[in-house]
């Protein structure tokens, strides 16, 4: 029989709580200059995590609470997403919106992925910025590269390019709408198709009009509800190029995506009042964004120059390419 003294928890505590603690201000100061700034949080914090990382040297006392916020915050934030997925969402869209919107999310990933193979980016960072581009920005990124075993800086800088597009989106999406006189549905399809964050949706959406807004947000939701399968497919692809495999000899599905599936599942029978659901969506944005300020914390500087331009330069590319798809299936659809 295993037994937990005290002690020792009492002691791993005091361990991780300077991290933890620097973690949780470098995550407030993101969340308040949000308010003033059309960037994102969560690019933000890993911002500042940057600067303060390569500013100033550390104490090695840091290092515990930011590396139990990187690898135990985040499945956990993860799991906590899942609360807010509700799957009967997909059937109110209807055949054609939805058929759309697979065919962006697909086109959207093979497209980054074929993009960085002419770059001579890793297939994992083009898949990442892919994800990152095709479903929901930072939280997408997030999710899926543990399942690639992509590296911090790989990771910080596919969420740095992704939000930083996407906020330009904000501003020359609803541009494309008027040039094209789209009416409140195609509309609706090209911002939330297209657009990264559910945030810069609602910017873009809502500027236009109410009912654009519901429809953009309607398939933004969407998108972030095939982050699911998604997973599982990444899962599946990624344990197969590395070899990975469980003790059964069978590929293994990593144990947070499997806590992730359970509570979406959960979500879609309503099983519990939505006081849940609104206390799991508050502790998982408050994880997500201590694991994102460690992962700034993690970054040398040094080592983001390997790839040059060649990570905006894909996300630029990838991002005009996937507009133009949207233009497409929106003229064949609707």
């Amino acid at each position: 029989m295993i037994t937990i003294k005290w002690s020792d928890f009492s002691a791993y505590f005091r361990k991780i709580l300077p991290g933890l603690i620097l973690c949780g201000v470098l995550s407030y100061l993101a969340k308040t200059l949000a308010t003033f700034l059309p960037v994102g949080g969560i690019s933000l914090v890993i911002l500042l995590g940057l600067i303060l990382r390569n500013g100033i040297p550390l104490p090695a006392a840091f290092n515990a609470g930011i590396c139990f916020a990187e690898y135990y915050l985040l499945p956990f934030a993860i799991i906590l997403l899942g609360f807010q997925l509700e799957l009967n969402t997909l059937l109110d869209l209807g055949g054609g919106v939805l058929l759309v919107t697979i065919l962006l999310l697909v086109g959207t990933i093979g497209i980054s992925y074929g993009v960085g193979s002419l770059l001579g980016l890793p297939k994992e960072f083009s898949l990442l910025m892919g994800c990152g581009n095709a479903i929901c920005g930072s939280s997408a990124i997030a999710a899926i590269a543990p399942l690639l075993k992509n590296k911090e800086q790989e990771t910080a800088l596919a969420i740095g390019v992704v939000n930083l597009l996407g906020s330009i989106g904000i501003f020359t999406y609803p541009w494309l709408v008027d040039w094209f006189r789209y009416n409140d549905l195609q509309a609706g399809v090209l911002l939330g198709g297209t657009l990264q964050s559910v945030g810069q949706v609602l910017g873009a959406a809502f500027s236009i009009n109410i009912a654009v807004g519901q429809n953009a947000t309607m398939v933004k939701m969407s998108r972030v509800l095939l982050l699911g399968p998604v997973i599982l497919v990444f899962s599946l692809l990624a344990n197969h190029w590395q070899g990975t495999k469980s003790k059964s000899g069978k590929q293994g599905l990593p144990w947070f995506m499997v806590g992730f599936f359970i509570t979406s599942i959960l979500a879609s029978l309503k099983v519990w009042p939505q006081s849940v659901t609104l206390l799991a969506d508050q502790s998982g944005n408050v994880s997500l964004y201590l694991a994102m300020a460690a992962l700034g914390l993690k970054i040398n500087l040094r080592t983001l120059g390997t790839y040059g331009f060649k990570p905006l330069i894909l996300g630029g590319l990838t991002v005009c390419l996937q507009v133009a798809l949207a233009l497409a299936l929106i003229a064949l659809f609707f």
